[in-house]
């Protein structure tokens, strides 16, 4: 019983964070580095939490924030996607440790 309420978090956890993955990726290109700092390219700005959300419709630079800058990293150098798919590597795991 405590192995299938395990898997099944598990699962929804993934479903979760690809949703949110895909939501993130679409508004990731919404932002632009600009003389070193990172900006959103509309206001008012956007943000990654606590579920993403692209920027207004003003054409205006609106300084990100420091999580949006961690978001934006995790996206562009693919990290988010190791940490996607870290539920889904568990579940073998957790089901063949009492077998």
């Amino acid at each position: 019983m405590k192995k299938s309420v395990v898997v099944l978090f598990l699962l929804l956890l993934f479903f979760v964070e690809l949703l949110f993955w895909i939501n993130t990726s679409r508004i990731v290109k919404e932002l632009t580095v600009f003389e070193g700092k990172l900006f959103w390219r509309s206001s008012p700005k956007g943000r990654f939490l606590p579920w993403p959300k692209g920027p207004g419709p003003l054409e205006a630079l609106s300084k990100a924030s420091k999580v949006d800058e961690v978001f934006y990293t995790l996206i562009k150098t693919k990290v988010y996607l190791i940490l996607l798919f870290i539920p889904l590597v568990l579940i073998p795991v957790i089901l063949l440790k009492g077998s």
